[in-house]
């Protein structure tokens, strides 16, 4: 597949989107989406449980999960969720809330904000590391220049595009073609 300039991928966006939600990555995301992000609405925090549910969902990459659950107690899981809740206007915030999380990281930091907020926030892994940016802000920059180029109608019940979702039509493009994706990179001119 060949590398995209912002421009270009916005026209691809909606097919990059449709192969992402046909793969098994997408099995079980709508719910999980919707439980946490109205648990996070309701209840301002998420609990362990919920964390190890993102971590299933995020492929549990070397044990992230067990290591998660062993390190942590229910308390700094509630707070540090609460206080990213909290800072939500301000990513950069809301994603340093998430640190004190022990062997949870930048990516599932990232994918915690995602379900909490998938309106606004993406999940900042390995693949997209590696084809788009380094850079958490940087990333939310782009997925917000995705979604203002995109003139087809969304997937969500009001035909709109939400941040989660460029997201992941870019994660789709970006992963290896060898495994299903397009193998792109998403470049600046």
């Amino acid at each position: 597949m060949a590398d995209l300039t912002i421009n270009g991928f916005a026209k691809e966006l909606p097919g990059w989107y449709r192969k992402y939600a046909g793969s098994r990555y997408f099995l079980g995301y709508e719910e999980l989406e919707s439980n946490l992000s109205q648990k996070a609405i309701s209840q301002g925090c998420l609990e362990m449980d919920d964390l190890a549910k993102i971590a299933e969902w995020g492929g549990n990459q070397h044990g992230v999960k067990q290591r998660m659950m062993a390190a942590n107690t229910e308390a700094i899981i509630r707070e540090a969720t609460q206080q990213a809740i909290l800072n939500l206007a301000d990513p950069v915030k809301a994603l340093e809330s998430l640190y004190p999380i022990r062997e949870w990281g930048l990516t599932y930091s990232s994918k915690t904000l995602r379900f909490i907020r998938p309106q606004d926030y993406p999940a900042l892994d390995s693949v997209l590391k590696g084809a788009v940016t380094k850079s958490y802000t940087e990333l939310i920059s782009k997925c917000r220049r995705l979604q203002e180029l995109t003139s087809v109608r969304g997937p969500r019940a009001d035909s709109s595009w939400w941040i989660a979702d460029v997201e992941m039509a870019l994660f789709w493009f970006c992963f290896p073609y060898n495994r299903g994706g397009g193998g792109g990179r998403l470049i600046e001119l």
